[in-house]
């Protein structure tokens, strides 16, 4: 699209003014085409635009991961939202969503980009914020274990133990928490923060499992340990009865199944069915975990 440059020459120095916008670029004086380095132009020349272009320059902006950029797109979008004191207003751009069901929190915290995340915080931006899966900036930067990113969030206002609908990738679509997050991540130094900052060992998802059975089942012995030591319910039962260990076994997961017993956990705990462990690790032909469970129940006969 042609844009109009018009060269001064006074005096023997020349000014250049900014590209105005050409015809096809303003329908009944509303930006048609625009784009994050042209917006403050058009914004101090009293040219309002609509919503869905406000979240197209935002988005645009965020995408190309440039905090400046992001910085002078808010200002001058807060400049117009102050004047035009009707309809849309910037909260509602800030917290709009992408084509991949993200705010722009969301896709700062998946990036790690604090400065990012610091400026659309100063404007706004919720912290408790979900995406299209529920999803807050704290799950985001925990699955992706950003230890950083989760204080600043939290130091905005996030909740630690924010819950909803989250998509756990090995359990379907569950309701998950930032903890549960940092499990499925593999995130421990997120996961130890988390810890450090509150949040609920215990805490359940639809299936009724806790961030211990997620480490249990997922194989994740050092995680299952950091929670083990920092006092999550060994005896936690699933909507099926199961316990952590009972997981670790189906898992076929002996290093967990021993670091479990060696915490205390029941050996003798049975689920709906009246299945135990020694049931679950004779079913699965682990023969580790079927050594260690039968040690386990001789030491508790003793």
């Amino acid at each position: 699209m042609r844009r109009i440059s018009i060269l001064l020459l006074l005096a023997g120095f020349c000014w250049v003014l900014p590209p105005l916008p050409s015809v096809a670029q303003t329908v009944s004086g509303v930006v048609v085409d625009l784009k994050p380095a042209t917006l403050r132009w058009y914004i101090d020349k009293g040219i309002h635009i609509r919503p869905d272009q406000a979240k197209a320059v935002l988005f645009e902006a965020v995408h190309g991961g440039n905090t400046q950029v992001v910085e002078s797109v808010l200002e001058s979008l807060n400049l117009m939202y102050r004047r035009i004191r009707v309809g849309a207003n910037l909260l509602q751009i800030l917290n709009a969503h992408d084509t991949r069901g993200l705010t722009p929190l969301g896709y700062a915290a998946i990036h790690g980009n604090t400065g990012m995340a610091t400026a659309l915080i100063k404007y706004g931006a919720d912290p408790n914020g979900t995406d299209n899966y529920g999803n807050t900036p704290v799950m985001q930067a925990a699955l992706h274990d950003d230890p950083e990113m989760v204080q600043l969030l939290v130091n905005h206002g996030a909740l630690v133990n924010y819950q909803s609908a989250t998509k756990l990738e090995q359990f379907k679509t569950l309701k998950g928490s930032a903890l549960m997050a940092a499990v499925q991540g593999n995130s421990l130094e997120t996961a130890k923060m988390l810890i450090r900052l509150g949040a609920d060992l215990d805490e359940r998802d639809d299936s009724n499992m806790t961030a211990l059975m997620h480490a249990a089942a997922g194989g994740n012995s050092t995680m299952a340990g950091l929670l083990t030591e920092s006092g999550a319910n060994l005896e936690s039962r699933d909507h099926l009865g199961r316990t952590a260990l009972i997981f670790a076994i189906i898992r076929l997961q002996p290093k967990t199944v021993r670091l479990l017993l060696e915490a205390g956990a029941d050996v003798s705990a049975q689920d709906i069915q009246r299945q135990g462990p020694l049931e679950y690790a004779t079913a699965t032909g682990d023969t580790q975990s079927q050594v260690l469970v039968r040690r386990a129940i001789a030491r508790s006969q003793w």
